[in-house]
């Protein structure tokens, strides 16, 4: 292989869409969304046409390779398949129908039809980036409410694409073909660097967005909600938390989870980290040094911490007290009136009193308890 300056061009274009491929293809593997899935296959797409275009120019002395085209067209295709994605939830049949169908019709003519060339290929990128322009434009106001400025940056990536793929139409024909892949490296660059903030902002909103619900959700809640690391320092508190041990929020997340009981609490978080669960029920002192009872349900989130909601149960134990004590008194009285019906059935039978007069017996008895 000779070292010139297109082969210096397409070894640094095959470089950095490798480099893409590689980084949406990890965030597939971690996260399972298609759209980054469907964005590796994008890249995967791109990479084939400086390959085959390399291979090409040091085999046979010639560039256009007839994939080249076409493999930019099918890239820019998913890549703008992708970008919607972002902004619709669409099922994985569709998903992955609106992903291949396309790819299998643009091969088979160009299988068939080789004619076409790689100019036809250039065109319907062209007008695979018009289309998408015109729906993100016609769709402003649900992009903006979801991207926010990232819309303006989708924008700024549509317009630029479709300049370039213009320009491989009109302005580039008659350029050097190192020109044309240091334009094509630098919207290459400029894509990648955009699709890496878009779905940083675009996370970092559904982060936001989730913090909200959380938030709403425990702040509304009857139930004292903690969250603590993995050591038992408080990270977050809600309102009824605060209201119910009378700390403040900045004052529980500088305290430790045993300082409100030294005595069962160490042994109980060594137990939930051990297990990863727990539901039980514990004296928790409050601020002004008093104890109340209370039911704890906890469980380790996936980040590590733990999350814990804590029940004041203090009138529950004394219903539970007084119904104790009621079952208490109806036991002695039904034991005293076992006695004395007893006593009663054993006088009348020694003074020989008939079944009739005993039942009577019984019945007097019987209202008695009730009184």
């Amino acid at each position: 292989m000779i070292i010139d300056a297109i082969n210096i061009s397409l070894l640094v274009l095959i470089g950095f869409r490798l480099v893409a491929l590689l980084f949406f293809f990890e965030l597939y593997v971690r996260k399972r969304d298609l759209k980054y899935a469907v964005l590796a296959f994008a890249w995967f797409a791109y990479l084939l046409g400086p390959i085959l275009g390399l291979w090409g120019y040091n085999n046979t002395g010639q560039i256009n390779h007839p994939v080249f085209g076409l493999s930019a067209a099918i890239g820019t295709y998913l890549l703008l398949w992708a970008v919607l994605l972002y902004f619709y939830h669409i099922s994985k049949r569709a998903v992955l129908f609106w992903t291949f169908s396309p790819i299998l019709i643009l091969g088979l003519a160009m299988l068939y039809v080789p004619e076409l060339g790689s100019k036809s290929a250039v065109f319907l990128q062209t007008l695979f980036i018009m289309l998408a322009l015109v729906i993100v434009l016609f769709k402003r106001k649900e992009f903006v409410a979801y991207a926010g400025s990232s819309y303006t940056w989708l924008v700024i990536f549509l317009v630029v694409a479709l300049t370039h793929a213009f320009g491989f139409l009109q302005i580039y024909p008659n350029a050097p073909l190192s020109l044309k892949f240091f334009f094509t490296f630098i919207l290459n660059a400029f894509l990648f660097m955009f699709f890496v903030r878009f779905d940083h902002h675009i996370a970092l909103n559904e982060l936001k967005a989730s913090e909200a619900r959380f938030r709403s959700i425990t702040e509304n809640s009857a139930d004292a909600i903690f969250i603590v690391d993995q050591k038992g320092d408080y990270q977050y508190v809600n309102e009824k938390a605060c209201e119910l041990f009378g700390y403040s929020e900045q004052e529980f997340c500088g305290m430790n989870i045993t300082d409100l009981n030294r005595k069962t609490l160490p042994d109980t978080f060594k137990y939930l980290v051990e297990t990863g669960s727990l539901f039980t029920e514990l004296e928790l002192r409050k601020r002004d040094g008093t104890s109340i009872p209370v039911d704890i349900n906890a469980v380790r989130l996936p980040n590590g911490c733990f999350y814990s909601s804590c029940r004041d149960i203090t009138e529950r134990r004394k219903t539970e007290d007084e119904l104790y004590q009621l079952k208490n008194e109806l036991e002695e009285k039904i034991r005293e009136n076992t006695i004395e019906l007893q006593e009663k059935i054993a006088d009348c039978s020694s003074s020989g009193m008939r079944p009739f007069t005993v039942n009577c017996v019984w019945k007097s008895c019987d209202k008695k308890s009730r009184h």
